[in-house]
């Protein structure tokens, strides 16, 4: 008789475990009990469920989001549908079988990836027309042989600009000289015109 009670006792006591409803996983990406903020976060639900639903939560079932229900061993939380939670929710499935132990999600914030997008504008430049062009904005630079430096779009051998400035200053100053020597000399004249005029009178 007690071999035939053991065996009926440990197939009840098995039967609770077989149909007991636990959470295996929930995520929305590839790792496990994270999802991604603002997308859908999956539940698996193993063991019969009837007329279930998932409860979702922040520390106690009085702060809870939303309960979607179970459909086909699975719950899917619409994570903008269910007050857009941040940190850490807690969920447990609830069916007529029983409820499940309480796990964690973590939710994970979206990342914002922002691109710059540089636009670089390119000047064609044309070809120097002159003897030399250096920094000019919109010619290329061409520049003057060995010896020689670019002076306003013009080759000058090194040096030249110099010597010109000094051969215009020095004509400068034969012209000055030859103007005031030409004034002393007229006053030179007309002095001696005036002494030889009276001496006639």
């Amino acid at each position: 008789m007690l071999k035939k009670i053991i065996p009926i006792f440990i197939m009840f006591l098995l039967i609770p475990l077989a149909t007991s409803v636990s959470i295996t996983n929930c995520k929305s990406g590839d790792n496990d009990w994270e999802c991604q903020q603002g997308e859908i976060c999956t539940c698996y639900i193993s063991g019969a469920c009837t007329d279930g639903n998932l409860f979702v939560y922040k520390d106690t079932i009085g702060d809870l989001y939303c309960m979607p229900s179970i459909e086909n061993g699975k719950a899917e939380i619409d994570l903008n549908n269910c007050n857009n939670p941040s940190g850490n929710i807690k969920v447990r499935a609830d069916c007529d079988e029983g409820q499940s132990a309480v796990k964690t999600i973590e939710i994970v914030s979206e990342s914002t990836t922002t691109t710059h997008v540089t636009t670089t504008t390119t000047t064609e430049l044309k070809e120097c027309p002159f003897d030399c062009c250096i920094g000019e904005s919109q010619y290329e630079d061409k520049f003057c042989g060995s010896g020689y430096e670019c002076v306003n779009n013009e080759c000058v051998k090194t040096g030249k600009s110099s010597s010109k400035g000094l051969v215009i200053v020095g004509i400068l100053i034969i012209i000055i000289v030859a103007v005031v020597a030409f004034f002393i000399i007229k006053k030179g004249s007309e002095s001696k015109e005036d002494e030889f005029f009276r001496r006639f009178k």
